[in-house]
């Protein structure tokens, strides 16, 4: 079935350094959602894990949303090894249920490829799919007491003309414009009464293998201008806001974490850079270290699953005052 075939993708995808980056981003102070790369290429995904990843991404927007103050219904790309994504925030006095009703509705307006092959399923199909939250092909829902989620595909310009060939030609190319612009929303119920709203969506791209690449190649991206990765390093993750100096980057290497963090001490201090005290918390390998208004915060922690040491760089400040 076409919708759980690509939801158990976005829900099982395995990229092992996911979890901990989310961590040095909080280390970092973005709070980034990097869950976005957490896509996943198993199809053997039931209800309840297509439902938790729907529900964690929301949760894991909302730092990312409070850090970027779009609270007021301002939008910010997000960018991940050059793939884009746009998040934004707003609130309102509806409840749940109605706001996800209206995106629903509005799911309806511009269905993508999947949409077309609802009306092609038989009975025991359908009401499968409803146990999925599913009341088409192209939209997934789920509801909590406070809170609930809905995700849909709109056709886009790279959009296959029906469901058989949209998820043929994502599962070759891995890039979602196959199946259509992805739109989701989070909706959660305030003690406040009011309800807020995260949204989150693709244009007419989103490829998989830029991310993560097939091959095990070094990912999409670029290294921050003027400082040194570490030798013989890999790059795992360059994530960004456009426009702006917040940014991530994170590199798998050999080096054990304390001399992952050694080797940027040693250039930072070389470069008048000073300490920052109290960016990294307790359990945690890292420093901080600012100049001219800038500050760049080093994690390092061993993955567990590949005994690697992940190094994650997170840089705010103003871009153009950075001098090494």
């Amino acid at each position: 079935m076409a919708l759980p075939l690509i939801l158990a993708y976005i829900a099982k995808r395995k990229y092992q350094p996911t979890s901990k980056l989310r961590g040095a981003l909080r280390v970092a102070g973005y709070g980034l959602a990097l869950s976005v790369v957490a896509f996943g290429y198993s199809v053997h995904s039931a209800r309840a894990g297509i439902t938790n990843t729907g529900f964690k991404f929301g949760e894991q927007l909302r730092p990312f949303t409070e850090q970027a103050n779009l609270s007021g219904g301002h939008s910010n790309r997000v960018v991940i090894n050059g793939e884009t994504m746009s998040i934004a925030e707003s609130h309102s006095d509806k409840s749940p249920k109605e706001i996800l009703d209206f995106y629903e509705a509005d799911c309806a307006q511009s269905q993508g490829p999947l949409a077309t092959g609802w009306a092609e399923l038989n009975a025991e199909s359908k009401s499968k799919a409803r146990e999925f939250g599913m009341k088409s092909l192209s939209a997934f829902r789920s509801e909590r007491a406070n809170d609930g989620f809905i995700l849909c595909f709109s056709k886009g310009s790279e959009s296959r003309s029906n469901a058989k060939e949209a998820v043929q030609a994502f599962l070759k190319t891995h890039d979602l414009g196959a199946i259509g612009k992805l739109r989701y929303a989070y909706v959660t119920k305030k003690a406040t009464g009011r309800s807020s709203v995260i949204t989150a969506w693709t244009e007419d791209s989103f490829n998989f293998d830029h991310i993560v690449p097939r091959d095990g190649k070094e990912p999409f991206g670029s290294d921050p201008a003027g400082l040194p990765r570490i030798p013989n390093a890999i790059r795992v993750l360059d994530a960004s806001l456009p426009d702006t100096a917040f940014a991530i980057h994170a590199y798998r290497t050999d080096l054990s974490p304390a001399e992952g963090v050694a080797f940027y001490n040693t250039f930072f201090k070389k470069n008048g850079w000073d300490d920052v005290q109290g960016v990294v918390p307790g359990g945690i390998q890292g420093k901080g270290f600012a100049k001219n208004g800038n500050t760049f915060i080093v994690s390092a922690f061993t993955d567990k699953e590949t005994s690697k040491t992940l190094v994650a760089i997170g840089t705010m400040g103003n871009p153009q005052l950075v001098k090494f």
